[in-house]
Formats: C-alpha cells, structure tokens, sequence
C-alpha cells in the first residue's frame, strides 16, 4: 500500500486517508488549491482523473459559457443576443433593419467581430446591464469601443438619424427638446428648420 499523504496531483493535496470504496480501492481525502477539499481514490489520483475537488471544472464551464454567451443553465444571455443582432444587421443583407446598418456602411470593429469574449469585457467594464441597450455616439459610426456606450431606450431614440438637432445657447437640443424649452409646437419649428432654413437662435425666434 503506498502512502500518499503529502503528494501533490493536479491542484489537490492528499491530506490522509478516508476508507475503501465499493470496489475496495483505497480512498484519500485532499485538499485544493483552491480552498476546498474533496475524497479521490488513490487510482484516479495517480491516473489524473480527479485534479481538482470540482473547481477546475467548473472554470472551464465559466470560459465556455464566456464564448458561447450562455449562462448555467444554457439559456443564450442577453448580453449575447445584443452581440448577435449587432453582427447581424451590418453583415446579412437578409437583416431586418440591414438597409439602416451595413446597408449604409455601418461595420462591427474586428477586435469584437471574431470575438464575444473582447465585446463582453468592454460591456462590462462600461456599465453595461440587461435593461440598458447598446448605441452609437455617432450614428454614422461603425460599432466600436470608441464609438458605443450603454444607454436607456429613451437616450438611445433621441441619437437616431431620424432626429433633427440644433444648437440652442450652445447646447446641441432635438426639436422636439427645444419644442418642449420654449412653448413652441415641434411643428412649427420643423417647418422653420426644413422650409424656411432657419437654424440656432434664428430657429427659436421665428425670423432670418
């Protein structure tokens, strides 16, 4: 019988010995490197089956979910969703929405197009949570560390394309916000904006 008390296999450290199993093969108990401890038979431990008392598993079960953007129970997170539908509508003219994106030469940077670990570490160093959505600083831009954040919806409605800013006492306001600061209807001031081409003050003020 040999004694392995001391030794060392993988991250455990046989610490003593802990009886017979049914198949009457010695049974040790271990400690991990990691703080935990579990009992491996003698077998297993000189064969490299039991490394660990489970926590190495369960690290490559972390890194995997990672890549695949699952979580423990193999439901596909939201996080990997939003990752997915981004690729999606700049790359598959089959999109719904592709016309708006890749239609108009909106591309995903290489650093996360290959990669959703990379885009899921800057998401979650930059705030990001389930209720937020990604968005482009400049909607022109390409989806990119430099060029996204995580914002609510209504933040993110007011950055489309489709709105129409301009420059009120230095302030960069949509119509509807200047609309709302000043007591003049949206309509009326669109109709100043896009007939008469008043912008700035001149646009709050009715006049050229």
């Amino acid at each position: 019988m040999n004694d392995l008390v001391g030794l060392t296999f993988g991250r455990l450290t046989v610490t003593g010995q802990a009886g017979r199993g049914k198949d009457r093969h010695l049974l040790w108990n271990c400690s991990c490197a990691c703080g935990g401890s579990t009992i491996a038979s003698g077998k297993d431990l000189r064969r490299g089956h039991t490394q660990s008392c489970g926590c190495y598993a369960r690290e490559r079960q972390s890194k995997c979910n990672l890549v695949h953007g699952q979580k423990a129970n193999y439901k596909i997170t939201r996080i990997f969703r939003t990752y997915n539908h981004m690729k999606e509508r700049c790359s598959n003219p089959k999109a719904h929405c592709y016309s708006s994106y890749g239609g108009k030469g909106v591309r995903v940077c290489l650093e996360w197009l290959d990669s959703f670990q990379s885009f899921a570490s800057w998401a979650y160093e930059n705030g990001y949570t389930d209720a937020l959505s990604i968005d482009r600083i400049n909607p022109n831009g390409d989806y990119s560390p430099e060029n996204c954040r995580w914002v609510t919806q209504h933040e993110q409605s007011r950055n489309t394309t489709r709105n129409i800013f301009s420059e009120i006492d230095g302030e960069r306001l949509t119509l509807t916000d200047i609309a709302k600061r000043v007591g003049v209807s949206k309509s009326c001031l669109y109709y100043r904006y896009s007939k008469q081409g008043l912008r700035s003050q001149e646009l709050i003020k009715g006049r050229r």
